[in-house]
């Protein structure tokens, strides 16, 4: 299992991708000074064991990340934010999985992200966006 010191204040979110292997990815939350950083980190269960946690760099900034929800078939992570190129304050955010690679992150849009901060995204059974505001 993930070392608690590896996850931050959300998550992990896990996807099985199969009867041996599940992917997590979580919140890492680093102190320096009196400034707190967070990024996703990703860990991979293979063999039965977790793999040591990196830092998920296709959805690392220096801004905030936070609260890492999967699709219900492990394509999509959706993330709020607050890194440049969203609408206002914190935004859900979305990368796409090819295999072990992921996508730059793409704003969700206006559809989702309005003029106030949206927060812990989820998706329903059916792959559907939820999120609060």
């Amino acid at each position: 299992m993930l070392a608690p010191e590896a996850w931050g204040g959300a998550g992990p979110t896990i996807f099985k991708e199969s009867d041996s292997v599940m992917v997590a990815v979580f919140t890492k939350t680093r102190v320096q000074g009196t400034s707190v950083q967070t990024d996703l980190g990703i860990s991979t269960m293979r063999a039965g064991g977790w793999s040591e946690p990196q830092i998920l760099t296709a959805c690392s900034s220096p801004s905030w990340e936070s609260q890492p929800f999967f699709s219900r078939d492990g394509t999509m992570l959706a993330f709020a934010s607050d890194r440049p190129g969203g609408m206002c304050g914190m935004d859900i955010w979305i990368s796409t999985r090819d295999g072990d690679s992921w996508s730059r992150p793409r704003n969700a849009g206006a559809d989702v992200n309005g003029p106030a901060s949206e927060f812990t995204p989820s998706f329903d059974a059916a792959d559907n966006l939820l999120y609060a505001t």
